[in-house]
């Protein structure tokens, strides 16, 4: 059994969770998970379109099938995932280093009293995220809760309308926001055909960056520094 378990397991690297109702039906792996080495093999978990966050807490749940500690990447590609759900994931999972979202549900809800919630100041000072891709509509008080919430970022994706990237465009590289010291490379999805020209005329003149490099596609621009 054992040896026939670590072959048919042997490349698994990632687990998708598609409904919620089929997590139960992951409960062979959990039974013999030390059998097949999940413990050492998956380091990535995608919970697809149709997965619903109708747990309290999709942690406990999941850390049952693996230790949720050893995960490096997680991507959320359903639209009802809460702000408070992904930082309570981010409390249990220390190790992460790249994170895919598609919502914010309920961002409001933390916009003045972040600086008061033990698990957003905690999950704060601890992880390690560098790379962060947020599919979702992304306005001005996302992004700061965003880059306080993960003061380590390098690399950042946004979809952005072309109203909002001069906001964002400054609060980012304003020069005493330290949350963003990490950060060298941004990638704006939107904003429109002048996206490049707006963006290099903030930044050359509204900010202190001027050495970077920046390209637009039809769809995205790209800039690092």
């Amino acid at each position: 059994m054992k040896e026939n378990l670590s072959s048919i397991l042997n490349d698994l690297t990632s687990i998708n969770y598609y409904y919620d109702q089929y997590i139960s039906s992951y409960s062979f792996f959990f039974l013999h998970r030390k059998t097949c080495n999940l413990d050492q093999l998956v380091d990535e978990s995608t919970f697809t379109k149709n997965f619903s966050t109708r747990f309290t807490s999709i942690g406990p749940v999941v850390n049952r099938l693996i230790p949720l500690k050893q995960l490096t990447k997680l991507t959320f590609q359903c639209q009802n995932v809460s702000f408070q759900t992904l930082v309570e994931l981010l409390y249990v999972t220390p190790n992460l280093l790249d994170l895919a979202f598609e919502s914010m549900l309920g961002y409001a809800d933390y916009q003045k009293t972040s600086d008061q919630n033990d698990i957003f100041r905690t999950v704060s000072k601890t992880n390690r995220i560098k790379k962060i891709a947020f599919n979702g509509e992304y306005r001005l008080v996302k992004a700061k809760l965003l880059v306080s919430l993960c003061p380590r970022i390098e690399n950042l994706t946004i979809r952005i309308y072309r109203k909002d990237i001069e906001s964002i465009i400054l609060f980012l590289f304003e020069k005493e926001n330290e949350n963003i010291r990490h950060m060298n490379y941004l990638t704006l999805c939107g904003g429109g055909p002048e996206a490049s020209d707006t963006v290099s005329y903030l930044l050359q003149s509204k900010t202190k960056l001027k050495d970077y490099s920046i390209r637009q596609t039809f769809h995205k621009l790209y800039l690092w520094w």
